[in-house]
């Protein structure tokens, strides 16, 4: 091969960034001869991209896309001269870059039916030939600071009464009272829960099962607006119940390594505690 290309970040190998960093770094063009290109440039781009499938009533296969640019800027590494052509002598050459990542830029995501992907392509352009390109990957991560907004520190309390059978042999109420003390948390944290049964009803119950269950909403633009929603589990905790009327439950619910919340016009992750309460 002629041209050999590489792109090494600064001080970050393994290439990842908070939202509003600075992403650094450096282009290794290797040369086994002289080459001439239209010019050498380097294109720093983000992009969410949700694709699915599904048959319609004619069992026809429609395809539902949808796109939304994140990050798109570019850096002339080699310029085109005056003639529109310029050679670039055999040998190794070095070209730094830098690029400051916009505050807003959503979390790096893969996805069942999305992803959200951030790349450093280099494209060498040569006249009458192929484009020769070298792409990275790298990995953006938003910080959420609990402490600016005042709502994510405020406490969450549910209040959930359920009847069994039917009219006229209705019984009397389960209520169920789920509290947190704080509605926002972070990888690594726990979610304190307390669950409170006061429990009418001639039903018994086993346990209280809370989960953390993650919401993704893909929003596609063609062939027309859609969307598709999918929830994961990713963390859960279970608690028998000892006493059938009253019941004041302390659960810890780990929160493990997983993607913030998020959004952009076609693809939200949202994330919401659930709690099931079982009967015997």
């Amino acid at each position: 091969m002629v041209a050999r290309c590489e792109i090494k970040f600064k001080g970050n190998p393994l290439g990842i960034y908070h939202a509003g960093q600075t992403l650094s770094g450096k282009v290794e063009l290797h040369l086994d001869k002289a080459i001439s290109v239209n010019g050498f440039y380097l294109i720093i781009s983000g992009c969410a991209e949700i694709v699915w499938f599904e048959n319609d009533s004619e069992d026809k296969r429609d395809t539902y896309r949808g796109q939304e640019e994140l990050l798109q800027a570019k850096v002339a590494l080699v310029a085109p001269s005056s003639g529109g052509v310029i050679e670039i002598p055999v040998g190794t050459h070095v070209y730094k870059f830098r690029c400051a990542l916009p505050v807003h830029l959503p979390t790096s995501f893969e996805g069942n039916y999305g992803k959200i992907r951030y790349t450093v392509c280099a494209i060498l352009d040569r006249p009458w030939k192929f484009n020769q390109t070298c792409k990275v990957a790298f990995t953006v991560l938003k910080l959420v600071d609990l402490n600016r907004d005042p709502m994510l520190r405020q406490p969450k309390r549910t209040d959930v009464s359920k009847t069994f059978c039917c009219w006229p042999c209705k019984s009397r109420p389960l209520l169920i009272t789920v509290e947190i003390p704080a509605s926002g948390y972070v990888p690594g944290q726990k979610i304190p829960i307390t669950n409170t049964l006061n429990n009418a009803s001639s039903v018994a119950m086993h346990g209280v099962q809370s989960s953390l269950d993650r919401t993704e909403c893909y929003r596609s633009e063609t062939p027309c607006e859609k969307t598709k929603v999918i929830s994961k589990t990713f963390a859960s905790v279970s608690t028998a119940i000892n006493n059938d009327v009253f019941s004041r439950l302390q659960q810890q619910l780990d929160i493990p390594s997983i993607a913030p919340t998020g959004n952009c016009s076609v693809l939200t992750i949202d994330y919401e505690l659930n709690v099931t309460i079982t009967s015997r």
